[in-house]
């Protein structure tokens, strides 16, 4: 906000006798006055709605939804107590962004990693249904709360080994990783462990969310196969989880910059409107434009570009137009991302992640 700007200090007040008010003048200033009332009132009663914040892309175009339906079993993992195996399945005629058709018998996959504690798919409903529309097959597995690193990351990693050997729909040469906070962080190990069984051999992209801390693959430069895409994205007003921890990981992914991509999700403010963008910004609790744009379209462009080869150049930053034509605060995308969050809960460099056994630093 613009500091309102007071009196010149370098302007001298000077004294001046009083003027006399003609009574004809006053009877103009009132009759202006009148005029200017009744033209407020007389307005239709749209120009005095605020604007509404962008709404999600048209079906079809990036961030929309695709034309399929969707199909979903479900199993309790054997020997597991709790944990479920979820895959969502596109269904119909329709022609997705994805290629072929909703019901073909091959469709892309996309492993999905969930944030802590979010132990049902509903926490991301909106996210999944928008990649089933375009037409992925979407698998969601869940994780013992509590669970050390290396036991959630395992359960995680084998339940998406039993949705692949069980859905022999699933296209495993054109696969994507999604995760979202403690999820995000798993994403670099879990590329690592599908790239060793073979999977994403034709196309291969990942986006991390609101990245947690990244165990299991060291403390240095992290391998990545040589084809790979990926996108890291941060939300500027993020109270949890500090964006250096994503940066971190963001710096140390082997790929070229050509092949990857951080974007900061900023809370935009308009008319007294504001969309925070926090850390709860991936999941079904956004349903704002940020999310429609910051999550959706911009996971879209990345795997189509790893795909396809199209929208490789697409303007990571937009964020939409309100209804009265303003632009949405941008995004920023670039390869040398700072934080611009405030102070969080856990820091990149706090006890938190030491106890947890994080043993990667902070830029």
């Amino acid at each position: 906000m613009q500091p309102i700007d007071g009196p010149d200090p370098d302007v001298r007040s000077h004294r001046r006798a009083p003027r006399r008010v003609c009574p004809i003048h006053l009877m103009a200033v009132a009759a202006i006055a009148a005029l200017v009332l009744a033209t407020a009132w007389s307005q239709p009663a749209e120009a005095q709605t605020a604007a509404s914040p962008p709404l999600q892309p048209a079906p079809g175009q990036l961030g929309g939804e695709g034309p399929c339906g969707q199909s979903v079993q479900s199993w309790i993992s054997v020997g597991r107590v709790l944990q479920t195996v979820w895959v969502y399945q596109p269904t119909g005629s329709g022609i997705p962004r994805t290629g072929g058709t909703c019901g073909d018998a091959s469709r892309p996959v996309v492993f999905f990693a969930h944030g802590y504690g979010a132990i049902l798919p509903s926490s991301y409903a909106g996210l999944i249904d928008n990649l089933v529309s375009n037409g992925n097959i979407v698998v969601y597995v869940n994780y013992t709360v509590l669970a050390t690193p290396s036991l959630a990351y395992s359960q995680v990693d084998n339940g998406f080994g039993d949705a692949a050997s069980r859905t022999p729909r699933m296209d495993l040469d054109n696969v994507g990783y999604m995760g979202h906070s403690y999820g995000a962080g798993m994403v670099p190990w879990l590329v690592q462990r599908g790239d060793a069984r073979g999977w994403g051999g034709d196309s291969l992209w990942f986006q991390m969310n609101a990245s947690f801390y990244a165990f299991q693959i060291g403390s240095g430069p992290i391998a990545m196969p040589a084809h790979a895409r990926g996108l890291v994205v941060s939300h500027a007003d993020d109270a949890n989880l500090d964006a250096r921890i994503g940066i971190e990981i963001f710096d140390d992914l082997q790929l070229p910059d050509s092949q990857k991509e951080h974007v900061t999700v900023r809370t935009d403010c308009h008319q007294g409107t504001c969309v925070v963008a926090d850390h709860t910004l991936s999941s079904s609790s956004g349903e704002n434009h940020l999310w429609f744009y910051g999550v959706f379209r911009n996971g879209q462009a990345t795997a189509d570009c790893a795909r396809t080869g199209t929208n490789c150049d697409a303007d990571l930053t937009s964020m939409g137009t309100w209804s009265d034509g303003h632009p949405a605060t941008p995004a920023i995308a670039t390869d040398d991302p700072v934080d611009m969050g405030p102070p969080t809960s856990s820091e990149c460099d706090s006890l938190v992640g030491t106890l947890m056994g994080n043993t990667r630093g902070c830029p």
